[in-house]
Parts: C-alpha cells; sequence; structure tokens
C-alpha cells in the first residue's frame, strides 16, 4: 500500500537563515507587551476570544517550529478558564435569535488553538477545555448555519481593517467581514479531527453545504473567510473520504486566483473591493495551496505556494517581525464606492496589524518550515529549500541531513548526509524544480547522476550513508509575466528573477515597453539594458525602515 504524502513532523527540523531570522523576529514580537498575558485579555472589540486564540495558536505553532518555549503561553492558556464564561467560552451568552457570527468566528481561531496545542502536548485540561466550548458553543449552534444570509441583494458592504458587527438579519448579527462564519467552520472541522464526536458531523455538513451555496463574487465575500473554509473542506475531505469536497475547493481557488488575488500575490480584502491586503490571507492562500498539491501532486499549486510566500508574506511582513496590510498591486478602491482604478504601485496600507495579522503569520512561517521535507515510504520530497538540519523518518531507513541552499536568489542545493538508521536500502530523493529554474545540474559525491523529471521534480535514486553528498545545481530565470489579476490591463506585466518580484523605488511610473532587455544584477536583481534603472526583489522590507508615508514602488510595467 502506498502512504500518505506526509510533511515532517516540525520537532525532527532545525531551521537557519532567512526563514529562521523570519520565524525567530516573529516570536520576538509576539512577546512584546502587546501580547503580555496583562495585556491580552483586552480583546480583539466585538470578537470575543479572536485576539486569545490567534495568540495561542500563534505560540503553539512558532514553539514547534523554532523549538523555542512561549514565554506566554502556560501562563495564557491556564488563565482561559478564569476568563471564559460559566459555559466554557469567551464573550456573552449564545442567543439563539441573535447570533453573534464575530463570536463565533473568533472561536475559529480558539478551537485551532485547543487542538494544535492538545495535538502537540496531550493535556488533559486543553482538552476538557475543548470538549466544553464543542459542548456549550459549537453544537447550540445546529440548525442555524442552514439560514446564514448569503443573499447578495440583502447584504451591506461596508469595513475597516479591524472589522464590526454590521446588522441583523434573521437570526443572525452579521459582520462587515462577510462569511467570517466559515472560520468558525475551520475551528469545528479540527475540533472533530481531535474528539471525532459523531455529534459534529451534522453540522459541519450543514456549513460546508451553506459555504457551497455562496456566490462568492456577487455578496462581495471576504477572501480570508472564504480561503479558511476552503482549508475547513480540505481537512473534512481527508477526514471523511469526501472527494467531492476537493474539486469545490479547486474550483473556488481558482475563482480567488481569478478575482481576489492581487499581482503581488498577496489578496483582496473583499471580493470586487480592493481596499487592502491581508496577511491572514495570504497565509490561508499558502495553506490551500500546499494542501492542494499534497493532494493533487500538480505542480503548479507548489508553485503558487512558492510565490505567495516569497513576495505575499515576503513583503508583508515588517522590520519588526510583525505583519502589515499593503495596498492592492494592480487595482486601487475605497469602502464607500463600487469603482476602482488601476495602479502599477505598491504602497503600504497598514504598518502592522498586530491584532489579527502579525500571529497569523507564526502559522504561514510554521507552514513552510514544515513543507522543507514529505515522506511517503522510501521516498523523500523538498517542495522547499533553505538551511536546516532535519531528520527524515522512512519506511526502511531513517536519515539525518543537513541542507544548505541560496535559494530563492540562487538555484544551488546542497545536501549532507550525516546519519542513516535502518536497514541499507535505495532511497529516492526528489527535489523541486519549479518552472522558472532551468538548467538543472544533479550530482551525487562530485559525480554527475541518472534522473528523472516527474511532476515538477527531479528524482534521483540512491542507497544513502553518512558522508554522501548531494548536489543541484540550476540557474534561476529571468522574465517578464502577465496579468494574475482578470482586472489587470494585459498590456502591463510583472518582472520575476526566480520566484522572486521585481521592482523599482518611484513615484513616477516607468515605462519599459513591450519587451525590455533584462539583464542580472546583484543579489536577484536586475537591470534594464541601455538605462540607469535597476529592479531589486520586493521581499527585502526586513532590512528597510520604511513609513506608509515613504514607500511607494513599481512592480507593474508596461
Amino acid at each position: 500500500m502506498t502512504a500518505e504524502l506526509s510533511p515532517t513532523p516540525l520537532a525532527d527540523i532545525s531551521i537557519s537563515g532567512e526563514l529562521a531570522q523570519r520565524a525567530l523576529i516573529n516570536f520576538d514580537r509576539l512577546e512584546q507587551a502587546y501580547y503580555h498575558p496583562t495585556a491580552l485579555w483586552k480583546g480583539n472589540e466585538g470578537w470575543p476570544g479572536d485576539l486569545e486564540g490567534r495568540a495561542v495558536l500563534a505560540w503553539v505553532m512558532l514553539t514547534q517550529a523554532t523549538q523555542r518555549q512561549a514565554r506566554y503561553l502556560a501562563e495564557t492558556l491556564a488563565e482561559f478558564p478564569a476568563r471564559m464564561n460559566d459555559d466554557g467560552y469567551f464573550g456573552d451568552s449564545l442567543q439563539p435569535d441573535a447570533i453573534c457570527e464575530q463570536q463565533l468566528s473568533g472561536h475559529g481561531w480558539v478551537l485551532r488553538a485547543l487542538c494544535e496545542h492538545y495535538q502537540w502536548s496531550h493535556s488533559a485540561q486543553t482538552l476538557a477545555m475543548l470538549e466544553k466550548m464543542v459542548r456549550n458553543l459549537v453544537l447550540p449552534t445546529r440548525g442555524a448555519h442552514a439560514d446564514y444570509p448569503i443573499d447578495p441583494a440583502a447584504r451591506r458592504h461596508e469595513g475597516s481593517h479591524g472589522g464590526h458587527t454590521l446588522e441583523q438579519q434573521g437570526r443572525w448579527q452579521l459582520s462587515t467581514d462577510t462569511g467570517c462564519d466559515f472560520i468558525f467552520l475551520d475551528g469545528v472541522v479540527h475540533a472533530y479531527e481531535v474528539l471525532r464526536d459523531p455529534a459534529l458531523v451534522e453540522i459541519i455538513e450543514e456549513i460546508i453545504a451553506r459555504y457551497l451555496q455562496v456566490d462568492l463574487l456577487s455578496i462581495k465575500a471576504q477572501t480570508h473567510a472564504t480561503l479558511t473554509g476552503m482549508r475547513a473542506l480540505l481537512r473534512y475531505a481527508r477526514l471523511s473520504g469526501r472527494r467531492d469536497l476537493l474539486a469545490a475547493v479547486e474550483e473556488r481557488y481558482r475563482l480567488y486566483t481569478r478575482y481576489g488575488q492581487t499581482e503581488q500575490f498577496a489578496n483582496w480584502n473583499w471580493f470586487e473591493r480592493p481596499m487592502w491586503t491581508e496577511p491572514c490571507a495570504v497565509v490561508d492562500s499558502l495553506l490551500v495551496a500546499l494542501e492542494l498539491w499534497r493532494i493533487t501532486r500538480r505542480p503548479s499549486y507548489l508553485e503558487d505556494a512558492h510565490l505567495i510566500y516569497f513576495n505575499g508574506l515576503g513583503h508583508e511582513q515588517r522590520r519588526n517581525g510583525g505583519f502589515g496590510c499593503d495596498t492592492c498591486l494592480g487595482a486601487e478602491g475605497a469602502w464607500d464606492s463600487p469603482d476602482w482604478t488601476f495602479t502599477p504601485f505598491l504602497k503600504i496600507s497598514v504598518p502592522e496589524a498586530p491584532w489579527c495579522c502579525t500571529m497569523r503569520g507564526s502559522d504561514g512561517l510554521a507552514a513552510v518550515i514544515a513543507a522543507s521535507y514529505y515522506a511517503q515510504n522510501d521516498r523523500m520530497y523538498l517542495p522547499f529549500y533553505g538551511d536546516n538540519t532535519a531528520t527524515i523518518r522512512l519506511e526502511h531507513a531513517t536519515i539525518t541531513l543537513k541542507q544548505t541552499s541560496g535559494y530563492p536568489y540562487d538555484g544551488d542545493v546542497r545536501l549532507e548526509i550525516l546519519e542513516v538508521l535502518g536497514e541499507s536500502e535505495t532511497v529516492q530523493f526528489n527535489l523541486f524544480t519549479p518552472s522558472w529554474s532551468k538548467a538543472h545540474q544533479l550530482r551525487w559525491n562530485g559525480q554527475p547522476c541518472a534522473t528523472n523529471a516527474q511532476d515538477g521534480f527531479l528524482t534521483v535514486s540512491v542507497t544513502p550513508g553518512a558522508g554522501d553528498v548531494l548536489e543541484m545545481h540550476c540557474k534561476m530565470e529571468l522574465a517578464t509575466y502577465g496579468p494574475v489579476n482578470v482586472h489587470t490591463p494585459a498590456p502591463y506585466y510583472t518582472i520575476r528573477r526566480g520566484p522572486l518580484l521585481l521592482g523599482v523605488d518611484t513615484r513616477d511610473e516607468i515605462t519599459l515597453g513591450p519587451a525590455p532587455v533584462l539583464l542580472p544584477e546583484g543579489l536577484a536583481g536586475a537591470r534594464v539594458a541601455g538605462s540607469e534603472i535597476v529592479l531589486s526583489p520586493i521581499n527585502d522590507m526586513l532590512a528597510r525602515d520604511e513609513t506608509k508615508e515613504t514607500y511607494c514602488r513599481q512592480v507593474l510595467f508596461a
């Protein structure tokens, strides 16, 4: 029987290099005053459980991803019961005739935090909190989700970066974050994975049925809620065997990439409303792309994950380790107007969103770390590259190796085998070769080796031993790419070197013509031949002390 393609546990990976820097400064940010236990309980106004749940989830994921203990995790979790109501959840008691979807959405993160903590720690106290929350908050909403308001004609469209309760329709108090009931679904499905309570199946099926009825474009759904719903469907498809849900997610993911994704591989906060990007949604798009690749093995999904991570999240993580919102590259709009205009510029919308995005960024960084290695029988897959040491547990052997890589700035990858335990068996190494990498060369102990290409990977079968070295060399293509969003005018294009989007600091639009001659320049940059125009990767915000007022970068050209 063929085993499932599974990511290597975070406990078996020790990271260094740029990814480690990003994770650790994000961890540092999450241990500053804003997240101190004495301040955390201020919560996000109108969103019971939201801040608390996101913070605990971030600490749990980063602790596993970096092997560093979270300073406030144990203290905060221990305080949960005292901060909850008598029924074991945050905020007021549930009112069946006035269900606040923001309360449910906030508890989507609490449920996920408790689930992740229990799956990691096996804490009896955490399990008890989870069971009580399911019993007293989740199950009593059964039947209400079937009439969650989805009529586009009846929905008003307002909103701010934080979101607020807008109005009541029927028994629902609706949020400006249109569709955030589906963030609750993600937590409910995760709770079902942990508890396997049959009573949860009915409510999960009910919410999924409503989710699949939504016309996402017409209702102008929040893309964050939409993508979180996709993640819930993919998890439930794995748990239930409902293969039809995979097709439903693929359809909605295509809709998102065509209508809700920016040219930076970030997001429009709402479909048809390009006000700003939101790293929370960008993280969800990354997780959806990774899971779609794991299930389907289509390299296009893995390429999406690289583009989202390096350019969406890569640009939205700020120098202080937090994550902030950008303007929508390709479109500019205002919440009080149905119209928007084209823009080739990328700017800062919110320097940091500590109330949500800084914490959600942690989940994204942990996901990229976990995606360093996948295993299946005696096959090892490397979907992402970086500097790390890892232990990969295969069917017949356990291999500890050290990886060093210049990716995404160059195409060099080096794997040194440190130890092999178990039977002496042939192992198949599978190294990702995205479409922007060319002229691949693979060497085993310095000698060229026979390889095969399959599903976007270069494969080689060897019998590894301590001291062996596998090296891959390739070139990062420098090229222009057409728009990803249907609303971006066709004459405009982006320039990428490998997966890295390039841009120019300017407030005056530069015209390069339809076919500029581009020359490599510096560390993954480019120069336009016959000019002094130099382009650099946009994922360099950790090294830039920029403000909302000073930062402006052209990334689309014509």
